[in-house]
C-alpha cells in the first residue's frame, strides 16, 4: 500500500494557472519510480521482506550497522527519509518506525532517533514484516525464495499457506551449484554444468547476473573471439549471449541480483499471479474520485494498493550459480 498526499492550495492554483501535466499525474510519475525500484528489489528477493542484518547489537543509538550474506554495499536499499522496522529473527518488533537520517557508508545508517536492538536482528521496511501469508500482507515471493533448495522462510515457511517442505520433497529444490561460501573465477564450464542439470527439466530463457559478472563474462568472450559485440534479447532487456547447444541465451544484468550469483530461468515455469491488469488498484472515496479529503486539513490524499506475487509449477526449471568472484 502507499499514499499521494497533495496540498490544498497547490491543487487549486495548478487548475487555476493550467499545467502541462496534472499535479496527480505528475505525483503518480513521481512515485512510480520509487515503486518499480522497490518492486524490482521484491521480485528478486525471497518473500520475507527481509533487507539487511544488524551487525552488532545497539543501545539507545543512532548509528546501526548492517550486513548482508549477499551484498558487500547494501546502499541500494537505503535511503534518507527511509523509515524502518527492526525485528528479532523469533519476530519481536524491537524497532517501530524509525527514519534513516543518512546512509553513512555501505553498511552503515544514522537514524533520526535513538534506539536499541539485538545483534543479527532483520532490518524491514515500516510496517511489511508479517508472520504469516494473506492478501494484502508483507511482500510478494520473489526469485530468492523460488531459487532456493530450503524452505522458505516467514511468511512463506512451511507452517503457512504454501505447506512446501522443500526438504522432504527434493522436488520442489531448485538446482544450487555453490562453493561453500568460497570465491572462484568464473569459467564457461561452471555455467554449462548448472544449464545442463536445469535442462533436464525445462529450457533455460535467460540468465540473470550482476553487472561485474557481465564484465568478466564479456572479457571471457572477447577472449574466446566469439562475436564479443553480439547483443541478444530477453524480454524488453538486453544482454550478452551465452552459447548452449546451437542457441544463444541471454546474460542479463540487474541491480538487486545477490553478489556473485548467476541465475537460470525458465519463462513458462515462471508465473507472475496480478490481481488487477492495471497493477495499481486506487481506493475511492465520494463520487468515486481517488482524492479523498483529509480531515480539517486543507489537504488531499489518494491510496493506492498493489495485489501481485511471483510463483512457479516447477522448482527444477531454475538454477543458481554461486560464489564468483566478483571484479
Amino acid at each position: 500500500m502507499f499514499t499521494l498526499k497533495f496540498d490544498g492550495l497547490a491543487l487549486e492554483a495548478a487548475e487555476q494557472n493550467g499545467t502541462p501535466i496534472s499535479p496527480i499525474e505528475f505525483e503518480k510519475k513521481g512515485i512510480w519510480q520509487t515503486i518499480s525500484n522497490d518492486m524490482s528489489r521484491q521480485l528478486i528477493g525471497d518473500g520475507s521482506g527481509r533487507i539487511a542484518q544488524a551487525n552488532g547489537a545497539g543501545v539507545a543509538t543512532q548509528t546501526l550497522v548492517v550486513d548482508s550474506p549477499n551484498y558487500a554495499s547494501l546502499k541500494k536499499f537505503f535511503k534518507a527519509k527511509r523509515i524502518i522496522d527492526i525485528y528479532t529473527a523469533g519476530g519481536v518488533k524491537e524497532v517501530d518506525s524509525v527514519e534513516i537520517e543518512s546512509v553513512d557508508s555501505d553498511t552503515q545508517l544514522t537514524l533520526k532517533n535513538a534506539v536499541s536492538w539485538s545483534n543479527d536482528s532483520w532490518v524491514y521496511n515500516e510496517d511489511v514484516y508479517t508472520g504469516s501469508e494473506g492478501c494484502g500482507l508483507g511482500e510478494m515471493m520473489g526469485l530468492g525464495g523460488i531459487i532456493s533448495d530450503e524452505d522458505p522462510p516467514l511468511p512463506n515457511a512451511a507452517a503457512g499457506l504454501q505447506q512446501l517442505l522443500v526438504a522432504a520433497y527434493p522436488e520442489w529444490r531448485a538446482h544450487i551449484f555453490d562453493n561453500g561460501g568460497v570465491g572462484r573465477d568464473l569459467v564457461e564450464d561452471l555455467i554449462t554444468e548448472m544449464i545442463d542439470d536445469v535442462e533436464d527439466y525445462a529450457q533455460v530463457d535467460v540468465m540473470l547476473t550482476t553487472k561485474g559478472i557481465r564484465r568478466v563474462w564479456l572479457s571471457l568472450l572477447t577472449s574466446f573471439k566469439t562475436l564479443p559485440n553480439t547483443k541478444v534479447m530477453w524480454g524488453g532487456w538486453s544482454g550478452l549471449p551465452f552459447y548452449y547447444d546451437g542457441r544463444e541465451i541471454p546474460l542479463v544484468t540487474d541491480k538487486y541480483i545477490p553478489d556473485g550469483h548467476i541465475e537460470a530461468i525458465t519463462n513458462d515455469s515462471l508465473i507472475m499471479h496480478v490481481l488487477n491488469p492495471k497493477i495499481v488498484t486506487w481506493e475511492k472515496g465520494d463520487a468515486g474520485n481517488i482524492l479523498q479529503k483529509v480531515a480539517q486539513k486543507n489537504e488531499f490524499q489518494a491510496e493506492g494498493h498493489i495485489f501481485s506475487n511471483l510463483a512457479t509449477d516447477l522448482r527444477k526449471a531454475f538454477g543458481s550459480l554461486r560464489d564468483i568472484n566478483e571484479p
